[in-house]
C-alpha cells in the first residue's frame, strides 16, 4: 500500500496495473484521513506544551529561547500533555504534520503567509490542453526561483504550498488558488517572492480582465506576516497550516494526484524542529 504519509485523495485511476495488483483506494484514503486526525491532535497538545512551557521558563523573543523551552521535557512532565520519547521518528509524520513544523519555525523565525490566485486564462488553457495544473504551477514557480537566484542571488528558501480549488467548507468549486508559508524574516526577501508568484500565474501583464478575472473578485495576491491567533483550548492552534491543508483529503477533479510542495529548505527545517522536540542531538 502506499504511504499515507502524502495528505492527498487517491483514485482508483491514479494506478495502474491489474486489477488485483492495486491498493484498496477507499481504504487508503480513509488511512490518510486518520493520520490527519492523529497529527492534528498532536499539533494541539504540543502547541498548548510550548505554550505553558513559555510561561513557566519566561522565553524571551529571541530564537535561541524560543527554541530552548522544547528542552525542558523532564522539568514539567507532570504538568505536559506529552514527552519527547512519545514523539514519532521523523519518517513515521506525514505532510500534515510538517506543515505544521515550518509554520512553527515561521512563528519563531520569522515567516509569511502567502496566498496567489492562479489565472483564469490559465487555468482554461492548461485544462483545455490536458495538463496538469498543479505541474504547471510547480514548473512556472521553479523558473521563478531560478530568477530570484541569478537576479537577487535568493536562493534555498524554506516554504510549502497547497494547490486547491474548493472553499472554505470544500464544498463549493473556487478558482484555483494557492496558499502558504515562508520562512523568512526579511521583508524584501517575501516582496520578491510575492512578485516571483504574481509574475509566474497570477498576474496579467494586460491587466485583469485579460486574465479573466472578475472586477469584483478579491486581489491577485496576499502576502502577510505569519502569526497565530488561535487557542489550543478550541483546537484552533496552527490555525493557517490546518486552514490550507483542509481539501487535500477531498476529491478534486480539476487536481488530480498529489497538490502540495515542500522545498527541500522547508523540510530541512521542519526535520530540525523535529529532531530538536525529540532530543534527537540534545547534548
Amino acid at each position: 500500500m502506499p504511504s499515507t504519509n502524502k495528505v492527498t485523495h487517491y483514485r482508483r485511476s491514479d494506478f495502474k496495473g491489474p486489477r488485483r495488483r492495486k491498493p484498496r483506494v477507499r481504504a487508503l484514503n480513509d488511512a490518510i484521513r486518520a493520520q490527519v486526525d492523529r497529527e492534528h491532535e498532536l499539533v494541539q497538545l504540543l502547541t498548548a506544551d510550548a505554550q505553558f512551557r513559555e510561561t513557566q521558563v519566561g522565553v524571551s523573543t529571541t530564537p535561541d529561547d524560543a527554541l530552548a523551552v522544547w528542552w525542558d521535557f523532564d522539568q514539567f512532565r507532570d504538568r505536559t500533555n506529552i514527552g519527547a520519547e512519545q514523539l514519532p521518528r521523523w519518517t513515521k509524520i506525514g505532510d500534515y504534520l510538517k506543515f505544521h513544523l515550518l509554520l512553527r519555525a515561521c512563528l519563531i523565525f520569522g515567516g509569511y503567509a502567502f496566498t496567489a490566485r492562479v489565472r483564469p486564462d490559465l487555468e482554461a488553457k492548461w485544462l483545455a490542453g490536458g495538463r496538469s495544473p498543479v505541474d504547471r504551477v510547480g514548473r512556472l514557480i521553479s523558473k521563478g526561483l531560478l530568477k530570484l537566484k541569478h537576479e537577487h542571488s535568493i536562493s534555498n528558501l524554506a516554504f510549502c504550498y497547497v494547490v486547491e480549488g474548493k472553499g472554505r467548507r470544500g464544498q463549493s468549486r473556487t478558482a484555483l488558488h494557492v496558499h502558504g508559508v515562508l520562512q523568512t524574516d526579511d521583508p524584501l526577501v517575501a516582496t520578491l517572492f510575492n512578485v516571483m508568484l504574481g509574475s509566474a500565474f497570477a498576474v496579467h501583464a494586460k491587466g485583469r480582465a485579460a486574465a479573466g478575472i472578475s472586477p469584483k473578485s478579491g486581489r491577485e495576491l496576499d502576502m502577510q506576516r505569519i502569526y497565530d491567533s488561535g487557542d489550543p483550548k478550541d483546537g484552533t492552534a496552527g490555525r493557517w497550516a490546518t486552514y490550507f491543508a483542509k481539501n487535500l483529503t477531498r476529491p478534486e477533479k480539476r487536481l488530480p494526484g498529489k497538490r502540495t510542495y515542500i522545498s527541500s529548505e522547508g523540510r530541512r527545517l521542519a526535520r530540525e524542529m523535529w529532531d530538536f522536540m525529540r532530543q534527537e542531538d540534545a547534548p
